[in-house]
């Protein structure tokens, strides 16, 4: 239906300030025009359908070379038009707004919260979200819907389309990161991924300056992110590179702040210094200690970087542990045999070590009684010599008998150490497998050892004479 009192009102609020001059000549064109914005605005249904109108009617209509006499004057109206549509279109006021808006149920939500992979929770909130007039309802119904049709053209428009309409809402200040910043472009990814309706994996990571962007503080993100309704259930965190000072140097520990200052309940995956190949050799981690108490369903920590300190860690839940460092030191190895993970089933600890490693301090892996793989890289200098002591205590403290996988590979046994594993062979028939690699065994021994397990796979390539040091960048490069 016409509305020439909404498209008046449009238009004097256009000229009241300034942004258009009409002569008197021009009065008639310019009423024309406002009674057919009454008209198209007054059969808009939302701020999108009238933009695209808008946009349509304008381009075509004989009046607006009458009241703006050029194309450059009407572009300028235009973008002033759009800019104000918000705060004059009654049914922005009344209509979309008043549907669109966050609402949170703490019972439902709890529901979901003890138990994160269950469907039919999150359908059972949506119900009720769609009922309060929350976007969110309808973006779970169609999540649970492309998990049954992953791919569907259709369902995936659908979603598209009304992720455009309530981004802001349901992204807030998150809008402007769905790509992350990394050190070169064409490394960016995207910095979410949705699972029914909410926000299951984050990545944050700032590169540096570029020509776009300046500043990127992470730690406010990280703070907007658990603030904001669609973290709520949030499974996976993953922190990159964050160059907030030098270059040559990426903060962590802005980041661990954040995070140890909030709670994350459903956090199950958390990985600080993912960074490609040496790179992890710039990321300074820190102190930690403060994050364990804000994780405590943490199943999965992985960490690279320099200047590690673990701290007391204690996570009940934690599954697997991988660990790479730039400088190995005693601290570091005794913190890890001591941490408090009674279900640890994976650990991976390696780095480079620069001097002796006190190998005894992991004797304390033989109470992980869950432990099935096991991985000891510990990159060795020339003069350096550790790992045939490592092998010793794998066999008397029966660390060895348990696992199903072991990788001693980047070190420096040689045939004395590998004669100790042999001693053990009920424990070496248990392994499914065994790398072995780039250390300084013969030809003879990894032969042997592969006659005498036949079932055994075996992984022995790129040995190297004893005493000779480890290539580590001819070792990222291959």
């Amino acid at each position: 239906m016409e509305n020439p009192d909404l498209g008046k009102l449009l238009w004097d609020r256009l000229l009241g300030e300034g942004l258009i001059e009409l002569a008197a000549r021009r009065r008639r064109s310019a009423e024309a025009l406002a009674l057919s914005l009454g008209r198209i605005l007054g059969e808009s249904q939302s701020r999108e359908d009238a933009a695209a109108a808008l946009s349509d009617f304008l381009m075509r209509a004989p009046e607006v070379e009458e009241v703006f006499g050029d194309e450059q004057a009407f572009a300028a109206v235009l973008e002033a038009l759009e800019e104000e549509s918000a705060g004059i279109f009654p049914w922005a006021e009344e209509g979309e707004e008043e549907r669109a808006r966050t609402c949170t149920n703490p019972e439902l939500e709890a529901a979901i919260r003890a138990q994160p992979e269950e469907t039919e929770r999150y359908l059972v909130y949506a119900d009720w979200l769609q009922a309060q007039g929350d976007p969110r309802g309808e973006l779970i119904v169609l999540d649970a819907q492309l998990l049954r049709e992953p791919g569907d053209v259709r369902l995936l428009a659908t979603r598209g389309s009304l992720l455009e309409r309530h981004g802001a809402l349901l992204l807030g200040r998150l809008a402007d990161h769905t790509l992350t910043s990394e050190r070169y472009e064409e490394e960016r990814r995207e910095a979410f991924a949705w699972n029914l309706g909410f926000i299951r994996s984050a990545r944050f990571a700032y590169g540096g300056p570029s020509h776009d962007i300046a500043s990127l503080d992470l730690a406010a993100l990280i703070a907007c992110l658990h603030d904001h309704p669609s973290g709520r259930f949030l499974r996976e965190l993953v922190i990159g590179e964050n160059r907030v000072r030098a270059y040559h140097r990426s903060e962590c520990q802005p980041v661990v702040a954040a995070i140890a200052a909030r709670s994350w309940p459903t956090l199950r995956r958390l990985s600080l210094g993912d960074v490609a190949g040496e790179a992890h050799r710039e990321v300074h981690l820190g102190d930690l200690s403060a994050l364990w108490p804000a994780v405590p369903a943490l199943e999965e920590l992985s960490l690279r970087g320099v200047e590690l300190r673990l701290g007391e860690l204690a996570l009940p839940e934690l599954r697997t542990l991988r660990i790479e460092v730039a400088d190995l030191s005693p601290e570091l190895l005794g913190a890890v045999a001591a941490a408090r993970a009674p279900k640890l089933e994976r650990l991976a600890l390696g780095g480079d070590a620069t001097g002796e490693l006190p190998v005894a301090l992991l004797a304390p892996l033989a109470r992980a009684a869950h432990l099935r793989e096991l991985a000891l890289t510990f990159t060795a200098f020339a003069g350096v010599r550790f790992s045939d002591a490592l092998a010793s205590l794998l066999v008397e403290e029966k660390i060895l008998h348990r696992l199903e996988r072991l990788d001693l590979s980047r070190g420096n046994l040689g045939d004395e150490g590998l004669a100790t594993l042999l001693r053990d062979r009920a424990a070496l028939a248990s392994l499914q497998r065994l790398d072995l690699s780039q250390n300084t065994l013969s030809a003879e021994a990894i032969g042997g050892l592969r006659a005498a397990f036949p079932r055994l796979t075996v992984a022995a390539d790129g040995q190297r004479a004893r005493g000779e040091a480890l290539d580590r960048y001819e070792d990222v490069q291959e």
